[in-house]
């Protein structure tokens, strides 16, 4: 499988694609809003038709001929949007909350969930100059799950949920209300499997069923077959109903959790080997198109149909798209002067 790779040069802390807009935050507590629409557009029309496709979400499960598509004439996929380019596309800059550099974004609709050292603030797509507290506390990570539930890592603390408002209620006041503690178990990493919250730290790692009244959950011992016993510091993430899990520097345990109804799950265990020339494992991530796994030496992407690719270069942050969110088939990395997205068919 083969990648167009736009290059938007610039430095960069976060990104988001959302409602044929491209949101960029930059390292001075801006946000920049540009028509992702009319970039793609105007790509088009010098690359060819199948860019439009690849990026606005339209090419999944489609084939597309590369003679289609004119960078594949060159030594690379490469097309570049330089800075001043990019200009021409800017719709407004708007601050971010007290100016600050973010730690984590995620959204839901057109809730935007900003996550900083001075605390959660609520925003929204289509008003972003203004932001609400939801709370002083900082946390580890932000995952949304389905039907506007979130989930938030917070240490010692635990987890907490926030209920988001239906039909795009922007009453602030109920966003606090729908923010709660579901465990206090220690927590530095939260993800979801199915509707199930999964919980990651260095002391125990767990799966809570938040609609469960009495708030059951499996501890690691009953999750994991082989890498139950190794260090604290873990490397973990979701795909799905599917747990990975790093048993040493080259070695996963994926875990595939099923779901036997009224809140009761069961695991089913098996081991994935890593080349030992890509270097210790140091964080992945599942989407539609495949698993992510970023190493030391590269970022590897194996594909549903087995092939893998490898990435290079130092990489400063990456995030990819949920499978059942619209731009799923792009990858997002953020190098030091770049932001380069790459749009997979699949």
């Amino acid at each position: 499988m083969r990648a167009v790779n736009l290059r938007i040069e610039g430095e960069y802390w976060e990104f988001l694609i959302k409602y044929n807009k491209l949101f960029l935050w930059n390292l001075i507590g801006e946000v920049e809003i540009y028509n992702w629409e009319e970039i793609l557009r105007d790509t088009s029309i010098k690359y060819g038709d199948s860019i439009y496709s690849l990026y606005n979400g339209s090419m999944k499960n489609k084939i597309f001929i590369e003679k289609d598509i004119n960078c594949f004439n060159r030594d690379n996929n490469d097309i570049y949007l330089s800075k001043n380019y990019l200009e021409r596309y800017l719709e407004k800059k708007v601050l971010t909350p007290n100016e600050e550099v973010i730690t984590s974004i995620n959204s839901f609709n057109d809730n935007l969930i900003i996550n900083t050292d001075d605390g959660l603030f609520i925003s929204f797509l289509d008003n972003m100059e203004r932001f609400e507290k939801i709370t002083d506390m900082p946390f580890y990570n932000i995952s949304v799950g389905t039907y506007g539930r979130v989930a938030f890592a917070a240490g010692e603390e635990g987890i907490f949920e926030l209920l988001l408002p239906p039909n795009h209620n922007k009453d602030y006041k109920s966003y606090k209300e729908n923010f709660r503690n579901v465990i206090k178990k220690h927590s530095n990493k939260t993800s979801w499997v199915k509707n199930n919250i999964y919980s990651s730290s260095y002391l125990e790692e767990f799966i809570l069923n938040p609609r469960n009244l009495n708030k059951k959950y499996y501890d690691e011992n009953q999750i994991f077959k082989h890498s139950v016993n190794e260090e604290k510091a873990k490397v973990t993430w979701v795909n799905n109903n599917k747990i990975y899990r790093k048993l040493n520097s080259s070695t996963l345990e994926e875990v595939t959790v099923l779901d036997l109804g009224a809140g009761e799950l069961s695991f089913k265990s098996r081991i994935l080997n890593f080349q030992v020339w890509k270097g210790e494992i140091i964080s992945g991530a599942g989407t539609a198109f495949g698993t992510i796994v970023e190493c030391e030496n590269a970022m590897v992407i194996i594909f549903k149909d087995t092939s893998v690719l490898n990435i290079p270069g130092e990489v400063v942050r990456w995030k990819s798209y949920r499978s059942n969110e619209r731009y799923s088939n792009i990858l997002g990395i953020i190098y030091e002067e770049e932001l380069v997205l790459s749009a997979f068919n699949y």
